[in-house]
């Protein structure tokens, strides 16, 4: 016979409560949550453990967080994350060793802000971001210093580049320039007279 699995940290009470809240909430009981997890995830929790994994008796894997956010409609950080109806709740998680704002969690979650600020941020968002999310990140950070120069200095113009159909927008929503080192701003001198 197994033994009871050890006792959960604030994360997995977190997850174990989400999963409840949400299931609740959208008026589903165990065994339909079972089914729906099968049906449109693809993943298989029986309703025994569903009920377990609410009560705190089972553990939640990687599997199940993210087959359990496909059935029940929500990000996975929405299961991670302690739910507040204010911002800047003190919440606690799993590695942290004092309750946290719940703003600076849910950043922190979306790769966007260390957990401490004292942390150096670029060497975070390196480690942390996916290596396309990096580019684009890059693309809309030299866009906007060009912008700037260009507006500060009036060296060079920027003009969107012609929209390319095999490339989505990126994330951080900045249009694609190019830039023309030294051509005349508004039609403007160089400055070279």
């Amino acid at each position: 016979m197994a033994g009871k699995e050890p006792d959960i940290g604030p994360t997995a009470r977190t997850v174990a409560d989400n999963v409840k809240r949400l299931r609740t909430h959208q008026n589903v009981n165990y065994t339909e949550l079972s089914e729906r997890l099968q049906a449109v995830a693809g993943w298989s929790i029986n309703a025994v453990g569903i009920r377990r994994i609410e009560s705190g008796e089972r553990r939640v894997s990687p599997d199940d967080l993210m087959g359990l956010a496909v059935a029940l409609g929500v990000s996975p950080i929405t299961l991670l994350m302690p739910f507040t109806v204010t911002a800047i709740t003190l919440v606690r998680v799993t590695g942290v060793r004092e309750p946290i704002a719940d703003t600076t969690v849910w950043t922190w979650l979306l790769a966007q802000r260390t957990l401490d600020p004292e942390d150096e941020f670029l060497g975070f968002a390196l480690a942390s971001w996916p290596p396309w999310m990096l580019v684009e990140f890059n693309e809309a950070l030299e866009s906007t210093l060009f912008r700037i120069v260009g507006d500060r200095y009036g060296t060079h113009t920027l003009e969107p580049a012609p929209p390319d159909p095999e490339k989505s927008p990126n994330c951080f929503g900045a249009p694609s320039v190019e830039w023309h080192p030294g051509a005349p701003k508004d039609g403007g001198s160089d400055g070279d007279d």
